[in-house]
């Protein structure tokens, strides 16, 4: 007689197409769904971006009242979901700090698997008190609460559960991995034509960027930048893809430094593979990040990058196609370093994909580790040659 599917409750703000909550999403796609189900409990209520496709593939969003607004209320919501919505085999929160109260509940409602996963950085000494708090606080609950710490990078691991955690093992790597199937479909096409496609004029250079509009991603740099390009007589234009509550202000610096016929706004795609292959270089000049999930993307394509030295080194695939730079060298450094990009050779499907295998960063390879995290070690759900998981 089959069973009723194990349900993993994931916590998110919002479950929109940012970085993480695509990967959750590509893995989603790929497990069995007959044998586990997720379902997703956001601090932020309104229509989001993967609603509906959850809806389609048998999960259930749920919504809770945002702990800055009313912490008791926000920690009644979470128990009254992990206690009348299941049963759950796991919880895995994805929140930063937030997590601590996440593993809290969790613990309370007697969840037997409860998994906090670091996924960004920060710089903890320009902070205010109030976060640092928090932070502590949160590090003091997922270390008695939660059952398994992952990190996407040694970086954000030590950011969230501090560097005593890491030095004593108790965080496992489980590094962004994605779906390359839909990078290797457009790796064969012809960059200019999908320029063309996307309608984006005949140029010398084009960069492009994948992030939300926000200060640690830092496009105003990428406007300066661009000016600097076409000023020296480059014939250089920008891509941006997101959104975000600085757009409008990033859209008025553009206007400002007279480049608004050079940079392209276009807005949350599904079709990022096609947008990231026709770039000649991708810039991301974050003043941190956890991995740089969109740097991985870009080299899934065979994009030459040009990256923020904030960002991890892990991020490099080490297929050749990546550059640091840091932030405060001059400007000519950042072009300089675009220039030998721009003309790197691109690597092949086969080339990525093995670069990718030797990392851990397939689908199948987070998969697997995850599963554990989630208490179905033991060949509960393996993988398939189809890339499917299955009962063993």
């Amino acid at each position: 007689m089959a069973h009723a599917p194990y349900r993993v409750l994931h916590v998110f703000a919002r479950m929109d197409k940012g970085g993480a909550e695509s990967r959750i999403m590509d893995l989603y796609r790929y497990m069995d769904r007959s044998h586990i189900q997720f379902d997703f409990l956001s601090l932020e209520g309104g229509k989001h971006y993967f609603d509906d496709e959850i809806a389609q593939l048998g999960g259930r969003r749920f919504v809770v009242r945002h702990p800055r607004e009313n912490l008791i209320g926000h920690m009644q919501d979470m128990y009254h979901i992990m206690k009348t919505k299941g049963p759950f085999q796991a919880v895995h929160a994805h929140t930063a700090h937030h997590e601590g109260l996440v593993a809290l509940a969790a613990r309370i409602v007697g969840i037997p698997h409860r998994v906090c996963h670091a996924r960004t950085t920060g710089t903890s000494q320009s902070a205010s008190p109030y976060k640092r708090a928090g932070l502590l606080l949160g590090r003091l609950l997922i270390a008695s609460c939660a059952t398994r710490l992952l990190a996407i990078s040694q970086a954000a691991g030590k950011y969230l559960f501090g560097e005593h955690a890491m030095k004593q093992g108790k965080v496992e790597l489980v590094p962004d991995a994605i779906d390359l199937s839909a990078y290797e479909q457009v790796n064969q096409l012809d960059p200019l034509v999908l320029r063309q496609q996307a309608g984006v004029p005949p140029c010398g250079i084009l960069l492009g960027h994948i992030g939300s509009f926000r200060t640690v991603k830092n496009q105003t740099f990428l406007v300066r930048l661009l000016g600097n390009l076409r000023r020296t007589g480059i014939d250089a234009r920008l891509v941006l893809i997101g959104s975000g509550g600085q757009r409008l202000e990033i859209e008025r610096q553009v206007i400002e430094a007279g480049l608004a016929a050079y940079v392209h706004f276009l807005g949350v795609r599904d079709d990022v593979p096609r947008l990231v292959r026709m770039l000649d270089v991708f810039i991301m000049p974050s003043l941190y990040e956890g991995l740089g999930g969109a740097a991985i993307e870009a080299q899934a394509a065979g994009t030459a990058c040009v990256l923020s030295s904030a960002l991890p080194v892990e991020v490099d695939m080490g297929l050749g196609t990546v550059r640091f730079v840091d932030l405060n060298d001059p400007m000519p450094f950042w072009m300089q370093a675009i220039f030998k990009q721009a003309n790197a050779i691109r690597p092949s499907s086969d080339e990525i994909r093995a670069a990718f295998f030797r990392r851990g960063f397939m689908l199948e390879h987070a998969a697997e580790r995850i599963q554990r995290a989630y208490g179905l070690a033991g060949g509960s759900f393996a993988i398939n040659d189809t890339g499917r998981m299955y009962e063993g």
